[in-house]
């Protein structure tokens, strides 16, 4: 079923590059609208090199605003190694994009969209949501100002950052598929332009996640997810499978995941799965596939820190999931990351920055509703 990992080059790594390059092009072209009407005095410092930051970036780059990103991933190798996965977006996020990105409605479809048949959505559509290819939006958002980026340089700024972890087990893998194989047995779980499908057996959900579709070969890169409320009941034995302490290197500790394909193997002997959950949650065919254990985090940055970081003497930008850090399940922190790029570089091009602290104020209790949205959306899920 599964076929060998190919990299950028099987997923149309050349018509990306190509796509990047013209874009890029369109975007950076001096023209009249290219000047910001009060320049800051001094170029602008970003941390990381996420969705936000790199919305934020490209904003500028586009009004001639100088800037420097300071991150402490390393580079990534190949075209968007660092995130081969879709996202959900909404569509007039998805519009935003397009035209922050200077792409036609075609371009944008076949390059980002999950799966790229799917139609472009049009203002009327404003509540429709639908998945896009994150690591090909991070690589295009970041052509023309590669060497506006430090690379693996941290810089430490407290923000007395409050984390909380959602007491839910969660694992996701990755499968790629043939076309043939695809064909057979899961396309019509997927029906017409569908990119997320799951099942819910008690209080486990199955879920399987189209991330991207070769436009030549069909191939499909699919991500499964197996999720569940942590074990608490009053004859339960310790969860071994809830690990809230562990480190961000153990995600992939192979006695972890050990235990998880254990507790497949068994509740594949309690239930009866469909064609492709049974397909996909197969415990030996998974031996093969990279599974990660995830922690539904949640932090939230100081505010009065925050603002004094963004305003005060140092003048550094950490937005986006560094500032208010969603869970990765029912979450809109995609959407409220790029939402924040837009509207930073938005105040710095009107007001050179000088009323950023309002704009944070203004939008916050935006991000806690968000966030206990999230909250609540997580604890109905397993109900």
């Amino acid at each position: 079923m599964a076929l060998p990992s190919g990299g950028d080059a099987l997923l149309g790594d050349d018509h990306i590059k190509r796509m990047a390059r013209e874009c890029a092009f369109k975007r950076f072209s001096p023209t009249p609208d290219n000047i910001p009407r009060k320049p800051p005095s001094a170029p602008i410092r970003i941390l990381g090199s996420g969705l936000s930051a790199l919305t934020l970036a490209c904003s500028l780059r586009k009004k001639n605003i100088p800037f420097k990103i300071y991150t402490r991933d390393r580079r990534p190798r190949g075209a968007w190694d660092r995130h081969d996965c879709s996202l959900l977006l909404p569509a007039r996020i998805i519009r935003a994009l397009r035209k922050l990105l200077c792409m036609n409605k075609d371009d944008f479809r076949r390059t980002l969209l999950v799966p790229f048949t799917t139609p472009f959505p049009s203002k009327i559509r404003n509540k429709v949501k639908m998945r896009i290819h994150r690591g090909k939006l991070e690589y295009l958002l970041r052509q023309g100002f590669e060497k506006e980026i430090e690379w693996e340089c941290e810089i430490k700024v407290e923000t007395k950052d409050v984390q909380t972890i959602r007491p839910v087990v969660v694992f996701r893998g990755n499968v790629l598929l043939s076309k043939s194989s695809w064909d057979r047995k899961f396309r019509d779980w997927f029906p017409e332009n569908t990119a997320q499908i799951r099942e819910k057996f008690d209080k486990t959900i199955l879920e399987l996640l189209i991330n991207d579709v070769h436009p030549h070969t069909g191939d499909v890169k699919l991500s499964y997810v197996y999720s569940r409320p942590r074990l608490d009941g009053p004859i339960d034995s310790p969860d071994e499978l809830w690990v809230p302490t562990r480190s961000n290197d153990e995600a992939w500790s192979p006695v972890l995941i050990g235990k998880f394909l254990d507790e497949v193997k068994i509740f594949r002997q309690e239930h009866n799965l469909p064609g492709p959950y049974d397909e996909v949650f197969n415990p030996e065919r998974m031996k093969e596939d990279k599974i990660v254990h995830w922690l539904l985090r949640c932090t939230s940055a100081n505010q009065p820190k925050l603002i004094n970081l963004w305003i005060g003497d140092e003048r550094i930008f950490k937005l986006g999931d560094a500032v208010f850090h969603m869970a990765i399940l029912e979450t809109t922190g995609a959407e409220l990351a790029i939402q924040d790029g837009l509207g930073v570089a938005s105040e710095i091009e009107r007001r050179g920055g000088m009323m950023l602290h309002r704009w944070l104020i203004s939008g916050w209790n935006e991000r806690l509703w968000h966030g206990h949205a999230s909250f609540r959306r997580t604890t109905e899920r397993y109900r």
